[in-house]
C-alpha cells in the first residue's frame, strides 16, 4: 500500500547520538537535543535517520498521521506507548498513550501507520 503522508510538519532539534536505527521511533527532547526514548517518555517521533551527535534530527510532536516502529506485535486500533528502547508497544494500564496504531504490526522493527496523538489521552 502506497500512502502519502501530508500534513507532516516535523520540527528540528539536535541529535544527541546516532539515532538512524531509531528513525520511526519515539524520541524525548531535553536540553535541545533529541535522545531515544524510554518507556513513557517520548515526547515525538524521528522522521529521518541523523547518523551523528548534532546532526539534525526532525522530529514530528503535533497530532497527525505517522510511521511508528513497533517493539512487538500490536493489533489495529491498539493504544501505543514506547519501550524502554524507544519502540512503540500496546500500552497497558497506567500510562500515557502516544499513537493509535492505524495498522497491525507482526513483529518487532516492522515499520506501520499510526495516528500520533503525543500522550494527550491516558488508559483509564
Amino acid at each position: 500500500m502506497t500512502t502519502a503522508f501530508q500534513n507532516v510538519y516535523p520540527i528540528t532539534v539536535l541529535a544527541d547520538a546516532d539515532l538512524s536505527a531509531l528513525q520511526f521511533g519515539g524520541v524525548q527532547i531535553a536540553a535541545g537535543l533529541a535522545s531515544a526514548a524510554t518507556a513513557d517518555a517520548c515526547d515525538g517521533v524521528l522522521w529521518n535517520k541523523p547518523d551523528a551527535a548534532n546532526e539534525p534530527a526532525q522530529v514530528v510532536v503535533a497530532p497527525c498521521r505517522v510511521k511508528v516502529r513497533a517493539g512487538a506485535a500490536f493489533s489495529q486500533d491498539d493504544l501505543l506507548n514506547t519501550n524502554a528502547a524507544g519502540k512503540f508497544i500496546t500500552a497497558t494500564a497506567g500510562q500515557g498513550v502516544k499513537a493509535i496504531a492505524l495498522q497491525a504490526a507482526g513483529a518487532a522493527d516492522e515499520i506501520v501507520q499510526a495516528l500520533w496523538v503525543g500522550g494527550y489521552k491516558d488508559i483509564v
